[in-house]
Formats: structure tokens, sequence, C-alpha cells
């Protein structure tokens, strides 16, 4: 397949975009006809024609990544679903967590930018290929803050491999330099990468996943998101139906 220029995917998105703000002047039917056969939206259980246009703009983008990663639209909206939780049980009110969920669901648009060579390579990658895909947290971020409604959340997505001790990417920041929604969505994301099957590794059990988030706190992750994060997920397992004998 051929490689997608990523200011080529930002133009086309913007118009895209300017499109969609355009039809929506009007019911917006017609926007919903146009979209809803290509993204899951349903503009009738949305509250407004801004709530429209906004998860139309998130599906458009995720729908970039997915025409050459389908692996990656999956695993960005199972980062959205823990980044909401998790945002809920550290008491961001529920706009916030709303906010900080499409940061999860967006947190990998960059890597339009990325070779496909690199981003479906069975392999682990080597020192270059690594710094190509390092180079989609600026993209990313790049992309989402061209988006009016969407630009709060651009330094989430440039930030989210970033570390707590500094040693993170792109920009080396420490500690609460951090966004806290960046932290909460490296944690997610972190978590969903180790469970799940990967080319280069199998998928880890949750015990194991855990405790090397556990042991990663206070280096690469904020030590107190961890704590919350373990105990959210505890919580989901208690409440969980069991089976019946």
């Amino acid at each position: 397949m051929r490689m997608l220029s990523w200011k080529t995917a930002v133009v086309a998105f913007s118009w895209y975009f300017i499109l969609g703000a355009t039809i929506l002047q009007g019911d917006g039917t017609l926007f919903a006809k146009l979209v809803g056969a290509a993204y899951p939206f349903d503009a009738d259980k949305l509250g407004s024609r801004e709530d429209a246009a906004l998860a139309g703009t998130v599906e458009a983008l995720i729908a970039l990544v997915e025409a050459r990663d389908h692996y990656t639209g999956e695993h960005t909206s199972r980062v959205s679903a823990l980044t909401t939780r998790l945002a809920l049980a550290l008491g961001l009110d529920a706009s916030e967590a709303y906010m900080l969920g499409l940061a999860g669901r967006l947190h990998d648009v960059g890597k339009v930018a990325v070779p496909d060579a690199v981003l479906q390579k069975p392999a682990r990658l080597t020192e270059e290929e690594q710094a190509l895909m390092r180079r989609h947290t600026v993209v990313g971020g790049d992309v989402v803050s061209r988006v009016p409604s969407l630009r709060a959340i651009a330094p989430l997505i440039r930030a989210h491999h970033e570390q707590w001790n500094g040693r993170g990417y792109p920009d080396g920041l420490t500690g609460e330099q951090i966004p806290l929604g960046a932290r909460i969505v490296a944690v997610a994301n972190a978590y969903e990468a180790m469970i799940t099957d990967q080319p280069y590794q199998q998928a880890r059990d949750e015990a194991s996943t855990l405790a090397e988030l556990r042991r990663s706190a206070g280096t690469q992750f904020d030590p107190m998101i961890v704590e919350v994060f373990e105990r959210v997920l505890c919580m989901e397992r208690a409440r969980a139906p069991r089976a019946e004998v």
C-alpha cells in the first residue's frame, strides 16, 4: 500500500471537517447519511449538532489510521474505554472524562505518517525504525491541534509516551510536567498493549501485566495513576457476574 503523507492526510481531513460543518448548518441528516455507512456514529443519539460534528470528526480521523492498520483502530477503541473509566475513578467530571476518552481514541492517529514497512513489521523494530515510529506523537498532536473542538487534547496526544522519570518522548517531560490526561492515557495504553497479542510478543495475563505496571510506577508511569488503575480493575472484577456452577 502506498504511504499516505501526513500532510496530505491533514488536508484531506480538513476538507472533510469543513464539509461536515457546512452540512451541519442544516438538520444534519445529509451528514449522517454521508458518514453513517463508513463510521460507527449515530447522530440521533448525540445531544447537539456540535456533538454530532465532533463524533464524526473523531471517527474520520480513526478511519485514516484503520485504512492502513486495522489493529490500531481496535487498540485505540479499547484504550479509550479504559481511559474514560480511569479518569472518572480519579475524580474528573463526566465532560473531562469524555474528552480524555477522545484522547485515548486518537492517541495513535499520527501513525498515518509511519511507513507501512515499519507500522506492520512482524518483528521488533530497529533503532532507525523506532525513531520513525516515535514521530507519531508529534504528527498526531499536530493533526488534532488543527481541529478547534479537539485542540485541548492535542498536548495529551503529543505527550502520551512521555515518562515519569523524563526518559520518554518527544520532549523529555518529567513528573507533573506531563499533562495529567497524557499520564492517564499512558497507563491505559500500556496495559492494553500488554494484554493483547502483538506480532512480536504474546499477550500477558492480567496478573503479570499489573505486576509490570507496578514495577514501572515511579519510573515510566505516574505511581498514583497506576494505583488507581489497579483499584478500578479490582472493583470491576468484583462486580462482574460470576458464571453459574
